[in-house]
């Protein structure tokens, strides 16, 4: 399963009318931002408004495989729907990936998802930097107790990856991090929440739940990865609030056998080599959403002509609507 968009499959097929409606309701969303957005940041609106606007894709319909080759995107994933979408797709393919190369040298670790809290409050800067640092203190012990300085049972972790999620449901923030752990015999919850309320002074709740799918980890990594880019769940207002204290902030982090995992900064796919193809352009209409404007055949043997002409093509129709 490649898992590249974090979509649901229709059997072992990619599915393009799901794929579009999926990104047809992302942006609307994103839409929805921008409008708000034109009463308080004009340039973030404009670019909001014009991310996503065409899509080209590409159908290996030989093998099942529908590939996002070309479309303009933002890149404001804290605000555009569209690109949380696609940016979370690429953490998550690129981290499951990993944890296969890990599977097959240490094959008997316990694979957990662990979820740590902090009390809510008003402030979501204070709050945010209150798990960030409390999480950090947790990793130094990690460290000293390897060194035999002190015992922690975050030493008992191999490795790993994970993200923080901003929620407000009307009282107050409420910042917390979610990491798939790998361990040799997995995590404590009870000595684990003792030692997070040691260093948090204010908090307890700690989660930890095992992860078993093994054979298929997108479905485990998504756990984590569906929270690591977006906002979308908060309201306009709130979206923006968040974004002004979180922009240029890490929220991702690995640690152990994790650690080094390259993200692609293309939010677009590679394209397959070898394989015939249709390549379809989709361009969006505020009126009826995405549609279908041009569809071409490609044989296996044929070159990348009629791609290179196709971009050509969308670049001189943007510049002349410029």
């Amino acid at each position: 399963m490649s898992g590249e968009d974090g979509e649901k499959k229709e059997g072992k097929r990619d599915n393009l009318f799901l794929r579009v409606s999926r990104y047809e309701r992302a942006k609307r969303k994103t839409l929805k931002m921008s409008s708000y957005l034109s009463t308080v940041d004009g340039r973030l609106s404009r670019q909001l408004a014009g991310c996503a606007s065409y899509l080209v894709f590409r159908n290996y319909h030989t093998v099942g495989k529908l590939k996002l080759t070309k479309a303009n995107f933002c890149k404001t994933h804290l605000l555009c729907v569209f690109c949380a979408i696609r940016r979370g797709a690429k953490y998550l393919q690129a981290y499951a990936d990993r944890y296969r190369v890990i599977r097959e040298s240490h094959p008997g670790l316990c694979m957990e998802l662990v979820t740590f809290t902090v009390k809510n409050g008003d402030d979501l800067g204070e709050r945010f930097r209150h798990l960030s640092d409390s999480l950090q203190k947790l990793r130094d012990r990690k460290y000293d107790s390897r060194r035999g300085r002190s015992s922690s049972e975050w030493g008992k972790v191999r490795g790993a990856v994970g993200a923080f999620e901003i929620t407000n449901r009307g009282r107050g923030w409420h910042p917390h991090a979610h990491d798939i752990v790998l361990s040799d015999h997995g995590i404590g919850q009870e000595p684990l929440r003792d030692e997070w309320k040691e260093i948090t002074g204010d908090s307890f709740e700690i989660d930890v739940r095992p992860l078993d799918k093994h054979e298929d980890p997108e479905k485990d990594f998504s756990e984590v990865f569906k929270y690591a880019i977006s906002l979308g769940d908060l309201s306009e207002d709130r979206n923006y609030e968040a974004y002004e204290v979180l922009k240029g902030r890490k929220l991702v982090f690995s640690q152990g056998l994790f650690r080094g995992v390259k993200v692609p900064d293309s939010l677009t796919d590679a394209a397959l080599q070898g394989l015939a193809y249709q390549e379809i352009l989709y361009r969006w209409y505020n009126s009826g959403g995405y549609s279908v404007e041009r569809f071409k055949q490609f044989d296996a043997c044929e070159n990348k002509g009629g791609q290179d002409g196709l971009e050509k093509k969308i670049w001189e129709e943007k510049r002349g609507q410029a």
